[in-house]
């Protein structure tokens, strides 16, 4: 898919080089990426300003916002934790899905995800 007019802003928590690899994956993948701040802690609300911020004065553009949801959790060492990976990559998934992309560009929706 076209993706000149793709721009991905991120926020990174936790180690120091998070930013860097994000980066360097955007670079090979061809896509304008922008690192706004890093943070050793934290939580969503980091990227959350940042995102109601662009919202708030580009209204019309099409977002997709998401985490890694529990990354910093070990899979396997808490029952709690299982299957984190799992969805981390569903929500991804039906976020980018053509499903999604196509309720946005033909404004049938505002909103979509997993259970959306």
């Amino acid at each position: 898919k076209n993706t000149t007019n793709v721009h991905v802003r991120f926020v990174s928590i936790g180690a120091n080089d998070t930013g860097t690899i994000i980066l360097k994956h955007c670079q090979n993948m061809g896509l304008q990426c922008e690192h706004l701040e890093h943070h050793q802690q934290g939580f969503e609300n980091k990227t959350l300003v940042h995102l109601h911020h662009h919202c708030t004065k580009h209204a019309r553009d099409r977002i997709i916002y998401m985490h890694n949801k529990g990354s910093f959790n070990q899979e396997g060492t808490d029952p709690f934790w299982a299957g984190q990976g799992n969805w981390r990559r569903s929500m991804t998934h039906a976020a980018t899905s053509s499903h999604c992309d196509k309720g946005l560009s033909d404004n049938s929706c505002d909103v979509c995800g997993l259970f959306f």
